[in-house]
Order: C-alpha cells, then structure tokens, then sequence
C-alpha cells in the first residue's frame, strides 16, 4: 500500500506499474501514470466544473458501457501517442470545443455508441462548430472515394448561404479576415470575379478531404454544375488541360471552405462532371483521376458496404478512417509503444476493419455515432467480446 487509499501492483508481463486508488466506497480508479493519478485524488467534483454532459438517466440505466470525450484535451492525449505532431488524423477534431457522453449500443461484429455531444459557448469557437447551424445533409460524396482511402473527413451543409457568413464571423475571429479580404479584392481586381459570390452560388452541400494508403491527399467539393464552375476556375487559374490547371492565388480553398482544406495552399485542381477535385500535385491527380474514370471506388467494396451499413445516412461531420490502409502512416508516426501494441495484440485494434466519426446537428447540440467494425462480417460473440474487454 503506498498510500492511505493507493496501490501499487507490479504487472510482471509489461513490466511496468500500475498505480490503483479508491477515493469513494467501491470506485477505484487505476492508471500506468503516478501523476494522473495524483490529479484524481486533487480532484473535487464539487468545485471543479464537469466537462462532459450527463448522459441522460434512461440511456445511462440502460448502457452496458459509457464512452466520455472531451475533444479539448486531444491535442494533449496526441502529444502522447505520436511522435509526428502535425499528423493529420482526426487534425480538425482536436480544435474542437465539444464533449461528447456516448452509451454503448450491443451489436455482434461492432462497437457502436451513439449519444450527444455539446459544444461549450463559453470557449473559443472552432471551425467544426460552425457546423451545427446546418440541417444534416444526406452522405453522398462516400461513394466516389478512391479505394485505396486511409481516413478521410467530409463536412455537409444545408444552407451555403449562412455557412459561408457563419465562416466569415470565424475568421474574423481568428484575425484573418484582412488577409482574406486583400486576397479576394487582389483577385477581383486582376479577373473581374467576385469570386466569394460566384463559389458560394455553385457551391454543393458536401465537401471532403481525403488522403489515401500513398499518402496522397485530395480535396472533394460537390457543386451544382461543374460546366458553370469551369470558366470561373479557369479564370483564376494557369490551365494545363481542357479539365485541369493550377490556382493562381494562395490559400483560395482555406479562405472559402475553412480549416479542412488549409493544406492546399495553391493546388492542382480537375473537374470531373459536378466534382471539383484538388491535390498538391498533378500525379495525385492522375491517380485519382485513374480512380473516377475506371470506378476504383471504396464502395465498390463489400466489406466497406457492410461497415457503411452500419452508418447514418445524413450527418454534417463524417471522420472515417481503414486501419489496413492506415498502417504503414501509423508505424511512421505513433511512438513505437504505441504501434507495437497496434501491431501485435491479439485480439487488437488490427482486428478491426474500420471506424467512423459521426456528428449531426440537432438543435444546438450534435447526436453523435462512433462505429468500430471487425475485419470478419462473421465474426462469433465470443470474438468480440474478447475485444471489447
């Protein structure tokens, strides 16, 4: 006993100790780190505000298991787990000022929790909170990722209208509206195009960020008529074919469809009947361009059908990630603990197929689903069990 109410307990296998508190009657609390630890026995519940809301008492009674996340703190949480600090996976979630008190739903071949998720006023805006003004729009764009997807994040709005001034009001706020304002009168000045104006009216209710096993990383837009969006971006733009060329102008994509689409400061761009598509470089064009045409598509794929069967149809915010297509990035950029343990638990997260991120707007909050499938449609029980503890 190393203290009035704390263990220590030495795990012989992980060589490692695992420090063991009981601050209230028949709650312990465990963990691998003495100063997390140290932080939940400082802690009072009376005086410090909670940061998750309560799940509400019929879905808590009910719950076999209850999933709590406070997305402020993944920044912290990612410092831990990867030795590459910009990774890009789930980049725009950990700017996000929501937390989320998810249940546990029982399904065979899955993990699955759904329940709410609250965006604190009181906290600095983020770009993902922009979205819960929107209706949930119904997920399209899905159906024209390349197979070869590693993760992926796609955004729905029902009203491009108040998006676009909701986007403005943040960027305002995050001091780069003068900056925007100077390069949009710049490209006025020199092509005669409002081209704020012109976008937003040709503007679909979806756009995505995709990056896929090779590390290619591509921009999806939905619009309205790409034939009406051509002389607009061939305008703005040095084209090398009759479909494709390069932005004339730095951070465009940025400035008119927000955070998500920052890495594509000057990009190649193709559109491909409604789609606008954009990437870094003309070979990540190429490639995907070998995908639209031949119909190399993610949902081509049975077992990514049965997984998206287990999805909702509309949302506003869709993180999607393929463990198998995501390995060789992960065993590049998580601390090697971490990997190892990626790599070779048996049963692990290797056993899973894919999992999805699913936020809708509903009032002011979002209802939310988080979806983990297994590799095996036909996986026993007993096999999942096994995972889930």
């Amino acid at each position: 006993m190393a203290a009035k109410k704390g263990y220590v307990i030495y795990l012989k296998s992980l060589k490692k100790r695992f420090y063991l508190v009981n601050k209230e009657e028949d709650v312990f609390s465990g963990s691998f780190s003495k100063e997390v630890i140290i932080q939940t026995l400082q802690n009072d519940p009376k005086k410090n505000e909670t940061p998750f809301v309560l799940l509400p008492d019929q879905q808590n009674s009910n719950s076999l298991a209850n999933l709590y996340v406070n997305y402020r703190q993944m920044d912290a949480l990612f410092a831990q787990l990867f030795t590459n600090k910009n990774t890009a996976i789930l980049k725009s979630f950990r700017l996000f000022s929501g937390s989320s008190a998810l249940s546990l739903n029982f399904k065979n071949n899955a993990l699955m929790f759904s329940g709410l998720t609250d965006v604190q006023k009181n906290m600095p805006q983020a770009y993902l909170d922009l979205f819960i003004n929107q209706q949930p729009v119904v997920n399209q764009l899905k159906n024209i990722f390349p197979s070869s997807l590693a993760y992926s994040i796609t955004l729905g709005v029902s009203n491009t209208v108040k998006f676009n001034s909701d986007l403005s009001q943040w960027q305002v706020k995050a001091r780069s509206q003068h900056e925007k304002d100077s390069l949009f009168n710049k490209v006025k000045a020199e092509t005669g195009i409002s081209l704020i104006k012109e976008f937003d009216q040709l503007l679909g209710n979806e756009f995505a960020v995709v990056t896929t096993r090779y590390q290619e990383k591509l921009g999806i837009i939905l619009v309205k008529n790409g034939s009406n969006l051509k002389p607009i971006i061939n305008n703005i733009s040095s084209k090398l074919t009759d479909n494709t060329g390069q932005f004339n102008y730095n951070k465009l994509p940025f400035f008119l469809l927000g955070d998500a689409f920052s890495i594509f400061r000057r990009p190649y761009y193709m559109i491909l009947d409604n789609y606008l598509v954009l990437a870094n470089s003309t070979n990540e064009l190429a490639s995907y361009y070998d995908t639209y045409i031949n119909r190399k598509f993610l949902s081509k794929i049975s077992e990514y059908n049965q997984f998206d069967n287990l999805l909702a149809e509309r949302s506003n915010i869709t993180w999607l990630i393929n463990f198998k297509n995501t390995q060789t990035e992960l065993k590049r950029d998580l601390n090697t603990g971490f990997y190892t343990a990626f790599d070779a638990n048996e049963p692990g997260w290797k056993n899973y197929y894919a999992a999805s991120l699913q936020l809708t707007s509903s009032g002011q909050r979002f209802y939310t689903n988080f979806c983990m499938s297994l590799n095996l449609p036909d996986t026993t029980y007993k096999q999942n069990q096994l995972i889930v503890k």
